[in-house]
């Protein structure tokens, strides 16, 4: 890194940021991010420790910005960094060095705390934002041209528990640009529903976002506002379908059951289908040995079985055996269109694990 005379001389004001602090899949490391004021020039450092115990820096890239700072927005437990860029637009850096872009609406008239808005154009050219300092763990504090100070939130990180580990487990088995992908069409749908925090709000948009990725399209599943229908359609009605005692009553008729019709073509299968399957069964497998957690497996299940249809079918009616109750949710495991799959399934034959087995092997790893 090279800093120039004027930089040298206004050392005070050189800023360091440090941000995405994890494990990258190679080792444990974490970024710096240090500005040059005068020369608006950012250098990122990539910072490990050694396996001789000594600390290893790297410089891994150079961009213009005018402000940075470090906030936790879209992860718990990671760091981003939020950059404004000569232009004057905010960036957030996060996944490494990916970028989302950030545009807010703001009154610079106030001090609010309710300035965020995804997706607002914002009058930039006549007062354009000149400054960003962080003032919380997701807040930072805009100055513009006029002088004036505004409040930016950016609280986008979950909470949703499930929408959580569900996140977690996927970042596992895709590659940092499909994760990325899914995490960022994960939160456009959620800043559409106004960053809800409503239940079961966040799970859905999560699964929106997978099936949008990865191109998994269902029709709409058609529901008939008749109650003596809905009653027909009810799983009461079909247990109870040959017991003596109702056959000479009124019953209402049989009528199938709406179910999705997949409509990808075999051609487009993805090769992370397998594997999200496979971490998202175990997770569910994990999710089993918590009665608590009973409400998150049911919202959870029909995903796995809409991904199983596609690489194993056979995990579909597993689970739909385990919870014939949301059978509704998913479609037939022979309504599967895939001929021949099996130059990218890397599952095997078998069964999946059952919650006791994953407990077992949970058990084995921590005595190892």
């Amino acid at each position: 890194m090279y800093a120039d005379q004027r930089s040298a001389k206004s050392w005070r004001d050189i800023t360091f940021s440090a941000f995405d602090g994890r494990f990258d899949g190679i080792q444990e490391r974490s970024l710096i991010a240090i500005l040059l004021p005068k020369s608006h020039a950012v250098h990122v450092f990539a910072v490990c420790c050694a396996e001789d115990q000594t600390l290893k820096v790297k410089h891994i890239s150079q961009f213009s910005a005018i402000a940075t700072t470090s906030i936790r927005a879209t992860r718990e437990f990671v760091w981003d960094l939020l950059v404004l860029k000569p232009d004057h637009q905010l960036i957030l850096l996060t996944h490494g060095l990916r970028e989302i872009p950030i545009e807010v609406e703001s009154n610079p008239n106030s001090f609010t705390s309710d300035d965020f808005i995804m997706d607002i154009e914002s009058n930039r050219n006549s007062n354009p934002i000149i400054h960003v300092v962080r003032v919380g763990v997701c807040s930072v504090a805009l100055t513009f041209a006029s002088g004036h100070q505004a409040r930016l939130d950016l609280p986008l990180s979950p909470s949703d528990p499930l929408t959580v580990g569900c996140l977690a487990v996927l970042a596992h088995c895709l590659t940092p640009d499909i994760s990325f992908l899914l995490h960022c069409n994960f939160l456009d749908g959620w800043s559409q529903k106004c960053l809800s925090s409503m239940e079961g709000v966040q799970f859905d948009c999560l699964t929106t976002a997978i099936y949008t990725v990865f191109q998994l399209k269902n029709e709409l599943v058609s529901q008939s506002n008749d109650p003596w229908e809905l009653l027909a359609q009810s799983s009461s009605h079909q247990q109870f379908k040959d017991d003596p005692v109702l056959l000479r009553l009124h019953r209402p008729p049989d009528i199938k059951s709406f179910k999705p019709v997949i409509q990808m073509d075999s051609t487009k299968f993805s090769k992370f289908l397998s594997p999200m399957l496979y971490v998202l069964h175990t997770f569910a497998e994990y999710l089993r040995l918590f009665v608590t957690r009973f409400e998150d497996l049911m919202k959870l299940v029909p995903v796995i079985c809409r991904l199983a249809l596609e690489v194993r079918p056979e995990w579909a009616d597993y689970w739909q055996r385990l919870i014939p109750d949301l059978a509704d949710a998913w479609p037939m495991v022979n309504a599967s269109r895939t001929s021949d799959v099996s130059s990218i399934i890397a599952i095997k034959d078998s069964l999946p694990a059952t919650a006791l087995q994953f407990a077992n092997l949970q058990l084995q790893q921590q005595l190892a």
